[in-house]
């Protein structure tokens, strides 16, 4: 069961940033811009400037991999 929710964990561009060695603010362009899909950038309010982030573990572990990008 734990083994489940880990796979299924998001995370924070705040949290991912440090890892690939970029800033939070890079990572969310980036992901906005659809140069990384390793989550989703998603308007929960409406509004046009105002996206919340979410990545999924998964596809970052096969992100850092090579396997997606």
């Amino acid at each position: 069961m734990e083994e489940n929710l880990k796979k299924m964990e998001t995370l924070t561009p705040d949290e991912v940033a440090p890892i690939l060695g970029v800033s939070a603010d890079t990572l969310r362009s980036w992901m906005r811009h659809g140069l990384i899909h390793i989550g989703i950038a998603d308007r929960k309010d409406g509004s046009d400037s105002k996206y919340n982030y979410t990545i999924w573990r998964p596809h970052l572990e096969r992100f850092m991999r090579g396997e997606i990008i």
